[in-house]
């Protein structure tokens, strides 16, 4: 039945499995799209953003981004917790923005959309996986994905 699933969807019964195991939250959506043909073009989606990303692992305390750089990733946090902050000049300390779980994305959308510095620094929290797509990958997605 996989086989035939996966022949349908233009990929190999591997690459469905991935779909199913490596991005859990997603599996609701690939079964439910196994049983309804209407549905197919879900599951087709998600391979098609699996096979544009990288995963990669930040220990604890390593930067994903720095400020003052420009950063043109994306990141989606399979497991782990990423902090963003900024350096308060007057306080003299870091003062956290945003705590990014897993299943969350990474994004600092002025940096990504608009090629200007980050003014955060996003650093991994705990021992941190993730699934990393450049915006030229997320804009040739779209492109040839326009239901994406």
């Amino acid at each position: 039945l996989a086989n035939s699933y996966a022949d349908n969807l233009g990929c190999n019964k591997s690459q469905l499995y991935l779909c199913l195991v490596s991005m859990p939250e997603h599996a609701h959506v690939c079964k439910a799209s196994l049983h309804q043909n209407e549905s197919m073009m879900q599951i087709r989606n998600v391979i098609a953003l699996l096979r544009n990303t990288t995963p990669k692992h930040f220990r604890k305390g390593e930067v994903l981004i720095p400020a003052g750089t420009t950063n043109k990733d994306l990141f989606f946090i399979r497991k782990g917790l990423v902090r963003s902050y900024y350096w308060d000049n007057d306080k003299l300390e870091e003062m956290t923005f945003q705590l990014y779980p897993e299943y969350n994305v990474v994004v600092n959308n002025h940096s990504f959309l608009f090629d200007e510095p980050s003014s955060f620094t996003y650093k991994a929290y705990e021992q941190t996986k993730v699934y990393m797509i450049g915006y030229g990958s997320m804009i040739d997605l779209a492109s040839n994905n326009p239901e994406l």
